[in-house]
């Protein structure tokens, strides 16, 4: 699954790679693939149980989330909201499959320190057209395996909605991966109970914040018979 994840995370926000295709050809497919790797990412938003950008965004406000998937896609990890109102007053609200906490105020710093980093996080990228005779011989093999963190991101307000996507397999984009630390961090903080571990800032994340598995019954709790 993980595989096909970024198979379709690569493919489709590339530009056509065959020479014979136009410029103009070429940047079609290049702009398909943009919107489809967009609608991907909102499409991961909603099934993790956040509500439409449009629709959450506060009048003259801002948001970014921050949603994370586990290396083999088996825990039930949730995301980070992260709402600006047009005061300046900033509120964090975890999201995710069995889990809504309630809003927290946070201080304004923890917005500034991602706004830093916004640019960078969510860049388009480049468009290049393809010149030059297709390569010779076979296709390449496809790459190794590997199981590692994805995440998502998305952001609105007066830039408009943007996404972006980071993949701990083989990515090298340290914005992005600070952008998420920091999200992850702003999040643990909001819980005293729960630690963070710079080292390991998704997985202290998760432990903190996955919904846990309901506890047994206990013996006495059982309805006694009837007649019992």
């Amino acid at each position: 699954m993980l595989g096909l994840g970024l198979a379709f995370l690569v493919a489709s926000a590339q530009p056509g790679s065959g020479a014979d295709l136009s410029p103009a050809e070429q940047r079609a497919l290049f702009e398909a693939g943009q919107a489809r790797q967009r609608a991907f990412e909102l499409h991961e938003f909603g099934q993790a149980g956040f509500d439409p950008l449009e629709r959450a965004r506060p009048a003259g406000g801002e948001i970014r989330r921050v949603l994370f998937s586990d290396p083999y896609f088996i825990l039930p990890t949730p995301g980070v909201e992260i709402r600006r109102d047009q005061r300046g007053a900033v509120s964090l609200q975890v999201v995710g499959s069995g889990v809504r906490t309630p809003p927290t105020e946070i201080a304004p710093e923890g917005w500034a320190a991602l706004a830093r980093l916004d640019a960078a996080v969510f860049r388009r990228p480049a468009f290049v057209v393809r010149t030059g005779p297709r390569p010779a011989g076979p296709a390449p093999p496809a790459p190794p395996i590997c199981h590692a963190w994805i995440v998502r991101f998305a952001s609105t307000g007066a830039a408009g909605e943007r996404t972006a996507s980071w993949a701990g397999c083989g990515d090298k984009d340290e914005q992005r991966l600070a952008y998420a630390a920091q999200a992850a961090r702003l999040a643990v903080a909001t819980r005293p109970a729960c630690s963070f571990d710079p080292d390991d800032p998704f997985w202290s994340f998760s432990r903190c914040f996955r919904p846990q598995p309901a506890a047994p019954a206990a013996a006495g709790a059982r309805s006694a018979a009837p007649g019992g």
